[in-house]
């Protein structure tokens, strides 16, 4: 074969070669272009599902102080002398269904409007309606039933099963040396629930001493400040260094269920 065939040979081999590598190196190209736009496509359609969209209310507004108002009594302490004192903040979490109905009616209790009260002589008189509404508004469980409520002033709210009311005869008062302050700092309100997040300090007086010490803990513990009695205390100068606690409110139709207090971390 003369030097001119095997040149051409040679030419021909080399295209063919050519032409594979650019074969493969398409191939490689669509192949990692469709993984890249595959990741792109799943980032994307995961960013909807795993955010919620919520509008700010403001916390002086009706609707978020209303259901706070649904989570206590108006004491400066909370649920001083029950078993359950303080019982939102000694725990990181808190879910209302799985509280007893004790408490469920105690709660129902001290948040009840005033204007439920009655007097018959010199006993205070609530309606058992009137209570299981308050019940079912707050919780709406259908896990109700009558039956005394353990306070601590009273220390009892009987049941009377003959008229379907609730009694009391019992009248005490008098300042606490403890109890908590507190302020609304967020409240969102989503398509299915509200969020209501809040700051809280304790503080402890001292009136042999006239001191007054502030507290991070419900179980006044991690001191923030000592003052005298007659010292103003604004909890806003110290907002950065209190725990955060969110009430949670789950909607129910037209309205909203107290469901649980969670501890923010």
């Amino acid at each position: 074969m003369n030097n001119k065939g095997v040149k051409k040979r040679n030419w021909k081999d080399t295209v063919i070669v050519a032409l594979m590598i650019a074969i493969i190196a398409l191939i490689l190209s669509g192949v990692i272009s469709y993984i890249n736009f595959s990741g792109r496509t799943d980032d994307k359609n995961n960013e909807p599902t795993n955010k919620k969209e919520y509008e700010n209310l403001n916390v002086t507004d009706n609707l978020v102080t209303d259901l706070f108002a649904l989570t206590r009594g108006n004491n400066t302490s909370l649920f001083f002398g029950t078993q359950y004192e303080n019982v939102y903040y000694s725990k990181d979490k808190i879910n209302t269904n799985e509280l007893n109905v004790e408490f469920k009616l105690m709660l129902s209790f001290v948040t009840l409007d005033r204007d439920k009260f009655s007097l018959d002589g010199e006993t205070t008189v609530i309606e058992e309606k009137d209570l299981k509404e308050q019940y079912l508004k707050i919780f709406g469980d259908n896990d109700y039933k009558a039956q005394d409520i353990k306070y601590n002033c009273p220390s009892t709210v009987h049941y009377n099963p003959e008229k379907n009311r609730f009694e009391y005869d019992e009248y005490c008062g008098g300042p606490l040396n403890y109890g908590y302050q507190n302020k609304l700092i967020e409240a969102r309100k989503y398509s299915d629930k509200i969020e209501i997040y809040e700051k809280v300090v304790f503080y402890l007086l001292e009136e042999d001493t006239n001191r007054i010490t502030y507290w991070k803990n419900s179980d006044c513990s991690d001191l923030i400040l000592e003052a005298e009695i007659d010292d103003d205390f604004d909890i806003n100068n110290h907002l950065e260094v209190l725990k955060t606690y969110k009430y949670t409110f789950e909607k129910n139709d037209a309205s909203y269920t107290f469901e649980k207090v969670e501890l923010m971390k």
